[in-house]
């Protein structure tokens, strides 16, 4: 069942037990990461993956629209959701220990990357907890070029070493990577 399903099965539940007078239950949101408000420059990496051809007409939401009218709004989405939003290891483990993002909220954060050069994968580095799953996956296969680390103490990041693209990645490394990654950093395109 998706997250909005839910929702609407809680409010139907709580409007339920309101009309019978009795206390309704309390709504449980998940654990949902936030990157906050884009900055300027940071929406050119979410435009990436979009087709934003403008659109012909204003539509209002109760406007029936056509099926390739709603095809090509479709293709308008910049993907800025998570790819992993049942299986995303880090909302599940918030979730069950209760943790609270803005408890330990840093006054600022990483500019967002979105590397979407490669044919079957997403890489959005600023989803990345380090786990380093990629990189042991990537070190299995010596002769072919995969994830590692890239610098040092606090600023070490997963990236595709040797200045190369992350079009150069071996396919079938890539999509096991995109499989184990626990939180949706690197991610299978949305086709």
């Amino acid at each position: 069942m998706s997250p909005a399903i839910d929702f609407e099965i809680q409010a139907v539940d709580s409007a339920h037990a309101w009309l019978s007078q009795q206390q309704p239950k309390r709504i449980e949101r998940g654990f949902n990461s936030k990157f906050g408000k884009l900055f300027d420059a940071e929406t050119s990496e979410y435009l990436k993956e979009s087709h934003l051809a403008p659109r012909e007409e204003e539509n209002s939401p109760f406007d029936s629209l056509t099926a390739e009218q709603t095809r090509a709004e479709a293709a308008r989405c910049m993907h800025c959701d998570c790819r992993k939003p049942k299986t995303c290891k880090l909302r599940n483990y918030a979730e069950k220990h209760e943790a609270n993002q803005r408890k330990f909220q840093f006054a600022d954060r990483k500019q967002i990357e979105k590397f979407t050069e490669h044919d079957h994968i997403v890489f959005e580095s600023g989803k990345c907890i380090h786990c380093n799953l990629c990189v042991e996956i990537s070190s299995r296969q010596k002769d072919q070029l995969g994830f590692t680390n890239i610098g040092r103490g606090f600023h070490v990041k997963v990236s595709v070493p040797l200045n190369k693209s992350l079009k150069d990645l071996y396919n079938k490394k890539a999509l096991e990577c995109a499989k184990a990654c626990p939180t949706g950093a690197i991610s299978l395109k949305n086709k």
